[in-house]
């Protein structure tokens, strides 16, 4: 029942972290794609790479906007568009899934560029890190036991100047290091999510059992490899508390 816990706690970390990234995935791709083709972006099948893919997230879009009540922001809206639904709503409603696929067959180069930027990434890199992501938070959402998983379910694209087993599941907790960190610069620990992250891992790792650390496969060196992925966030924040103390 105590491995259950910690192991419970690990994914609630990982989910909470997610959580950042998949709010700011969402407005990031409406917004860009609106000011590409409009509200309807997502029914011009031109701007998408591969017609078999668009078709398939399009039936998945379909079944999810189909179980909103009537009286719901979908539902209105797709009563008031002839069974269309606008990009601002169709992505509150699309799974993480749905929307990780549209994003990868997207064509227009400033869309895909504009939000992989967002996270300090190129396409190529956001593409596969939202994979691992996706399919990572599908297993914790189902209280599957990630954090003891042998791999990763999708081996992700390596993080630059980051060493780390990309086939680790700890290696999950890394790529949203860096995906929260988006080069950005606060001055309260609470909006430095890379931080939180890495205070709230130390913190678990502190109370949890040394049999179970194993069972985690957590790194000896995971606070260098979590300093390295937030591109200096973490360091600064650590230097900014220190200061503050002094």
């Amino acid at each position: 029942r105590k491995r259950r816990y910690e192991v419970g706690a690990h994914n609630v970390l990982l989910i909470s972290s997610i959580g950042v990234v998949e709010t700011q995935f969402r407005a990031q791709y409406s917004h860009l794609m609106q000011i590409e083709a409009g509200p309807f972006a997502l029914y011009d099948e031109s701007l998408f790479l591969r017609r078999k893919n668009y078709l398939d997230s399009m039936r998945r879009l379909k079944k999810e906007l189909e179980r909103k009540p009537p009286k719901s922001a979908a539902g209105r809206a797709m009563i008031d568009n002839g069974g269309r639904c606008p990009i601002e709503v169709a992505v509150e409603c699309m799974s993480l899934g749905t929307l990780s696929k549209l994003y990868s067959n997207t064509k227009p180069r400033d869309v895909t560029r504009g939000v992989a930027a967002s996270f300090g990434a190129a396409k190529r890199e956001f593409s596969s890190w939202m994979r691992t992501v996706t399919q990572a938070r599908n297993i914790m959402a189902h209280f599957g036991a990630f954090a003891v998983l042998r791999q990763l379910p999708a081996t992700p694209v390596s993080l630059e100047n980051v060493k780390g087993d990309t086939r680790s599941p700890f290696y999950l907790a890394l790529i949203i290091t860096r995906l929260v960190s988006q080069n950005a610069w606060f001055a309260h620990d609470e909006f430095c999510y890379s931080f939180m992250l890495y205070q709230d891992i130390g913190a678990l790792m502190a109370k949890t059992p040394a049999p179970i650390l194993r069972l985690l496969d957590i790194p000896e060196d995971w606070e260098q490899q979590m300093k390295d992925a937030s591109c200096g966030q973490i360091f600064m924040c650590i230097a900014m508390q220190r200061d503050a103390v002094e």
